[in-house]
């Protein structure tokens, strides 16, 4: 029988143990390197979940900053690109929170709700309605389908025609009176008559002085009878506010 022609030489033989080694040290560097990026993988996940684990709850009050850029403390959050005053006023809120003092909430309640819901600058249309979080629990959701009906009716087309970096933006919000009243037989809380005045950015498309830039409120505490104020009724004008004051209490106005 003859020789198999398909033998390798000793040459041939050696070069590919040659082979086989290079490709083994390959596959050996391969798998170090996929094990250190996992390791690395892992401890980072680790880092992230002590770092979330060892955040304050915010359950006394203080102001958190997260990766989504939203302030809260206890009671409210923010979010959705807020703007610099709103961030400042909400910082108030917090405070006021922290110090016990309700009038103050009270006041600074007011202030974020006007300065979130009269601005449109950070809204992306009709349907996101600002401040709803401090409207009184059960009239929250009427109070956003009102908003769409009247105030925000026509923001859709104005982001559209205009852009919404040129309508209304609210500046700075003041208070100009604010007082305590009792509960009694009309009035199933305690809570306060704030009345208040704010100003907008100046506009190139709208005319502001055409927009509610006064506002009277009743704000009290809400059903639970925690320390969240919730705005229960507002109006633009003293006339209307106590009118709709009279109907939600049954009262005479």
């Amino acid at each position: 029988m003859s020789q198999n022609n398909t033998q390798m030489s000793p040459q041939q033989l050696a070069a590919k143990k040659k082979i086989k080694a290079r490709n083994r040290k390959v596959n050996q560097v391969l798998v170090i390197l996929t094990l250190v990026l996992t390791l690395v993988t892992s401890a980072f996940m680790i880092f992230n979940i002590v770092q979330i684990a060892l955040k304050p709850s915010g359950g006394s009050g203080e102001v958190m900053e997260t990766e989504t850029n939203r302030l809260k403390n206890e009671y409210y959050e923010i979010g959705n690109n807020p703007t610099e005053i709103y961030q400042d006023y909400f910082k108030e809120l917090t405070a006021a929170l922290e110090s016990g003092d309700e009038q103050k909430i009270a006041e600074s309640v007011v202030k974020c709700f006007i300065t979130d819901y009269f601005t449109w600058t950070n809204k992306d249309g009709n349907y996101d309605v600002g401040g709803s979080q401090y409207i009184y629990g059960e009239k929250q959701l009427s109070f956003i389908e009102q908003s769409r009906w009247q105030f925000y009716s026509d923001l859709d087309l104005y982001i559209e025609e205009y852009g919404r970096d040129n309508l209304l933006e609210v500046s700075e919000v003041t208070i100009t009176s604010s007082a305590f009243t009792p509960h009694d037989d009309r009035r199933m809380d305690d809570g306060y008559y704030i009345e208040a005045t704010w100003t907008y950015k100046d506009s190139s498309v709208l005319n502001t002085n055409e927009f509610m830039h006064t506002g009277f409120f009743y704000v009290t505490k809400g059903e639970l009878q925690t320390d969240r104020y919730e705005i229960f009724n507002f109006a633009e004008t003293w006339e209307g506010y106590t009118e709709a004051l009279a109907e939600a209490y049954d009262m005479e106005a």
